[in-house]
Formats: C-alpha cells, structure tokens, sequence
C-alpha cells in the first residue's frame, strides 16, 4: 500500500506554471526535488451535490504535514466502517460482502466492516475505467484525523486516493462517491489534488 508521506511543494492557488524547487533531508548532496504542480487550478472544482453523500469544499492542507496538497473530503453514511486491521473487515464481489480472509473451513466470519486495502484497490480500478490518471492511493495525515480512546495502528490516518490534474477532480469524486455507496461505506474518504515530488540530478541538470 503506498502511504502518501512523501514531502512536495504547491502553491496555495495550485497554478504553478514551473515546477518547485526543494532539499528533502536525508537527500545526496547531487539531487534535489523537483515537485510537478497538479495541472489548472482549484477553481476548476465545482462543489457538486450527490444524493447520500457530503461532498466537502476543497481546502489547503497545513504544508507542515507530510505531503501537503488540496484535498476534497467526501462521506457517506452508509452500514459499515472501514477496519482498522490490515487484513479485516469484508470486500464487495458480485456474490456481495465477502471475508478479506476467507476462513480455510467452518463458518464464515461475518461482515461488519470494510476492509482498507479492498476498498482502495476498488477505487483505483474505478479511475482506471473512468480515465482518470490517479499518482498514489492509501493513508495519509494530511490534516491528521481525530483519535479516541481506542487508538489503532491507523489512528489519525485518513484514506484516500490522490491525482494531479484539477481538470479531474469533479469526475474523481463522482466516482469516489458511486463506490463508496456500493460498498455501503460509512465514513470519510479523501480526493486528493497535489504534486508529484521527482527527483532530479543536479549534475544532470547544470550541465544542460
């Protein structure tokens, strides 16, 4: 699963025409980061009303938090809560909700949760049918979700799926919202609009 931590650089306005420039710690003295500004503008995002689903505006996140970037909140109120166990909770199939981990014999477990690394995989299939170029999906901390008593290994993460094309934006919620109501998902996932952070040789570079 790709965690969305790695450090890029945007514009509030998300309208660079050139790309950013920076030093990420740990780096060899001979690169850089180059960060690809997402294509157009936040402007290009029209707040959209989807029956079932809360579609949130899209806003800035602290640069202070890895992987900074816009991102578009979209919840739904569905049955069942993303598991917090890389390995439980239930997939949708054309049979309906089926175990993540079918067990070798007896009963099948019941379903009462989504299981995280299914439900993402389904999305990104859903972009791929629709066209729509996504640069990384999985768990981020951008802003950092809230934490209760029962903390788990994913506490303060948030899901989502990340593109770098604003002209994509509108279309990625839609579908981001379909499958979600077909997995009958309760809870909160994320369209992320950002950089693409690339590595440059500053070698290469200076000599061209």
């Amino acid at each position: 699963m790709k965690i969305f931590s790695i450090l890029s650089l945007i514009a509030l306005s998300g309208c660079i025409t050139e790309k950013s420039q920076f030093t990420v710690q740990g780096s060899t003295p001979s690169t850089r980061i180059e960060a690809v500004p997402p294509k157009g503008s936040p402007i290009l995002f029209k707040e959209v009303i989807i029956s079932g689903v809360n579609v949130g505006k899209a806003s800035w996140c602290d640069p202070d938090h890895p992987g900074p970037g816009h991102f578009i909140p979209v919840t739904h109120g569905g049955d069942y809560y993303f598991d917090d166990r890389p390995r439980g909770g239930c997939v949708w199939s054309k049979d309906g909700f089926i175990p993540f981990l079918k067990q070798p014999q007896g009963p099948q477990q019941a379903c009462a949760t989504v299981n995280t690394h299914g439900f993402l995989m389904a999305v990104h299939s859903a972009f791929k049918e629709q066209g729509i170029k996504s640069i990384g999906v999985g768990i981020h901390k951008c802003p950092a979700a809230p934490t209760g008593s029962g903390a788990t290994a994913l506490s303060g993460y948030r899901r989502g799926i990340s593109i770098n094309d604003w002209n994509d934006a509108n279309k990625a919620v839609a579908v981001v919202a379909r499958v979600m109501k077909q997995w009958k998902l309760r809870g909160t996932f994320d369209v992320r609009v950002k950089s693409i952070p690339t590595a440059v040789n500053r070698e290469a570079r200076s000599g061209e």
